[in-house]
């Protein structure tokens, strides 16, 4: 946003939703509570049908709260490893019905979900997976994630410390807030 100071975050947000030849959007940000608004805003950006996979729980609590509304095409689903393939399935079948935004919140949760050595493979996978079916379907896929810059200056994920590098079909974006107000910009990982 500091390259085009007239561009708001919505139309940032809604650049993100639409469907693009790339791979998932990633948005970090390094405080749960910004993530959440930046969920309900993105959804407040876009018409389209939503699917949220809600891993860390955070969006739906708010909307089982009452402090969020959810529309009647958004579709929360609270994955548990026991039925993640089956809800991966589920929002796949989806996506091949309509045109859909799909979110995953958080990218942390979904890591933290499989903790043994190997499952990086498999997470990555299921995203790789949903991204193809993206690309396929003309859906957009927007990941969100929790981090932070460590010592070393480098972006990672909270908690672990999962160091989170650059991607030619992913985009990044920093998500963070000054002066009470909330702001997302690209963020470039290449030294």
């Amino acid at each position: 946003m500091d390259k085009n100071p007239d561009q708001t975050i919505i139309d940032v947000l809604k650049q993100i939703s639409n469907p693009t030849e790339r791979g998932p959007s990633i948005i970090l940000s390094s405080r749960p509570f910004h993530k959440a608004e930046l969920v309900n805003m993105l959804l407040d950006s876009t018409h389209s049908p939503a699917v949220i996979l809600d891993f860390d729980l955070l969006y739906s609590g708010y909307v089982e709260s009452g402090m969020l509304q959810k529309r009647d095409d958004v579709h929360v689903f609270c994955p548990q490893r026991k039925d993640w393939k089956e809800i991966l399935c589920s929002v796949i079948e989806k996506m091949c019905q309509e045109r859909l935004l799909v979110i995953i919140d958080s990218f942390n949760g979904l890591h933290n979900m499989y903790d043994e050595k190997d499952s990086a493979r498999f997470v990555n996978a299921s995203l790789m997976l949903l991204a193809f079916m993206a690309r396929f379907k003309r859906c957009s896929v927007v990941t969100m994630a929790l981090a932070r810059k460590n010592t070393h200056d480098n972006w990672v994920l909270l908690p672990g410390g999962r160091r989170i590098t650059s991607s030619k079909k992913s985009d990044l974006f920093i998500a963070e807030k000054n002066n009470g107000t909330l702001s997302i910009a690209p963020l470039n990982l290449t030294k």
